[in-house]
């Protein structure tokens, strides 16, 4: 699994689970996507932890990690 990083509306960062950059051509079999929040200098996990194709849509790409 690799993890992306995006950006929800300035608010904090957005860590995403997946095996290819989320996109239309990439979506998963149960349609979400795991997440985990940066929030107070740690990665949290929220409490709904996927995400769906149209939020991915509205948040903003920052890059991938290694």
């Amino acid at each position: 699994m690799k993890k992306y990083l995006y950006l929800e509306s300035g608010i904090h960062p957005i860590m995403i689970f997946a095996k290819h950059k989320p996109s239309i051509k990439n979506v998963p079999r149960s349609g979400t996507w795991v997440v985990k929040e940066y929030i107070n200098r740690e990665w949290l996990m929220p409490c709904f932890p996927e995400i769906i194709l149209e939020t991915v849509k509205s948040l903003q790409y920052i890059g991938e990690v290694k």
